[in-house]
């Protein structure tokens, strides 16, 4: 009796560890029955929605994205598992979406010189994090909220002689500082074309801090790479992201 329970035990063990993964290629990903978090980019072709990881790898939904407010080059983070044997050609794995929460995701803004202050702004933030992936500058920063008043946050492109200089710019609109809060956006900086580049190319970030100091931030980025492999994922509550434009 006790041999033919530690058969089935083994047997057991064998049936759901033959489960617990699949792929639609040559690369095994491994299914955990509690699913993942990540980031990815929201993309359209021919009216399919798709997404992409920081290393360039494609996943195909296989439930409905109707509820959600996705539009092409979003990004999103997103909670989700692998599903077992779904179709997926011609993309590299199927995803099935539990929750998605997405990112105010913006274009480079137009530099408008000596208007700058007054049509982005000059509010303070503190910068929680920041990073260089998936074609886009994600930031998480910090500030005072009234929720009376959208924020207006941009990246603008200052320096005429230096494409690469890049200027954090946040509009308060003198919204009441009732609150401390943080929240998430996403830049895309395609247009700078990086793949294009040979070499590493150094992005600076400035932004004015809570002291009245210009910090920079340096992102360093080679063509090809696929960003730092231990990116912040924990990302907090984003309800102030209905208060940002």
């Amino acid at each position: 009796m006790k041999t033919k329970s530690v058969y089935l035990l083994l047997l057991s063990v064998f049936l759901l560890t033959s489960l617990f993964f699949t792929s639609c290629n040559d690369d095994v990903v491994y299914y955990h029955p509690q699913g993942y978090r990540s980031w990815f980019t929201v993309k359209v072709e021919n009216d399919t929605h798709y997404l992409v990881n920081k290393k360039g790898k494609t996943f195909l939904p296989v439930n409905d994205m109707s509820g959600y407010k996705v539009t092409k080059d979003h990004r999103a983070y997103i909670y989700y598992d692998i599903p077992l044997e779904a179709e997926c050609d011609p993309y590299d794995y199927p995803i099935r979406i539990h929750y998605m929460d997405t990112i105010l995701s913006k274009s480079l803004a137009e530099n408008l010189g000596e208007r700058n202050d007054e049509v982005y702004g000059t509010d303070p933030v503190r910068i929680e994090y920041i990073s260089l992936e998936g074609g886009f500058v994600n930031i998480k920063f910090g500030t005072y909220w009234g929720r009376l008043e959208s924020h207006f946050v941009n990246l603008v492109q200052e320096n005429e002689e230096n494409p690469y200089s890049l200027r954090f710019r946040h509009h308060a609109y003198n919204d009441p500082k009732a609150q401390w809060g943080t929240a998430w956006v996403a830049f895309n900086v395609e247009e700078l074309a990086l793949e294009e580049t040979t070499g590493t190319v150094t992005l600076t970030v400035k932004v004015l801090s809570y002291n009245n100091e210009v910090k920079e931030y340096e992102l360093k980025y080679t063509p090809g790479d696929t960003g730092p492999e231990t990116a912040e994922q924990e990302k907090e509550e984003v309800s102030s992201l209905v208060f940002m434009k």
